[in-house]
């Protein structure tokens, strides 16, 4: 934490629950892992002039990870998506590599529907997952 005048923690409107949901589903199709040494390798050939353009000077684990520029990870995952024959990418979050995101292409670039035995609920409050990452992210609910 930076030392000086204390703050409020951040907080998380209960608002921002309303309409919002939760939910489980198996996902079928080939993903890319980005954050792979082979993958690397060929966005590096592939995105040099895209990653310069957007100041970056090296295209590896961090790179991908980065919150900004966001138009230089965008156009990792349109690469991806134009190769067309991938359901989505699967990545290391920035905010700790226990954690592993997986984006899904809607629609698939093959046409084939990657999503299957879908399950939706809200969310509410007291939900534990939610609990958890506002704990993580130094978040309240008010």
């Amino acid at each position: 934490r930076i030392e000086g005048e204390d703050e409020p923690p951040p907080v998380v409107p209960r608002a921002w629950l309303d309409g919002r949901l939760i939910g489980e589903a198996t996902v079928e199709g080939r993903f890319v892992d980005v954050g792979d040494t082979s993958s690397l390798a060929m966005l590096r050939g592939a995105l040099a002039a895209q990653a310069i353009h957007h100041g970056l000077d090296e295209i590896d684990a961090a790179a991908i990870r980065l919150r900004a520029p966001r138009g230089f990870t965008q156009q990792v995952s349109r690469y991806v998506y134009g190769r067309g024959s991938f359901a989505g990418i699967r990545y290391r979050s920035r905010l700790g590599d226990d954690l592993v995101n997986w984006a899904i292409f809607e629609p698939a670039p093959d046409g084939h529907a990657p999503l299957a035995e879908t399950t939706s609920a809200a969310i509410h409050a007291a939900d534990p997952d939610l609990l958890m990452a506002l704990e993580l992210l130094g978040l309240t609910l008010a």
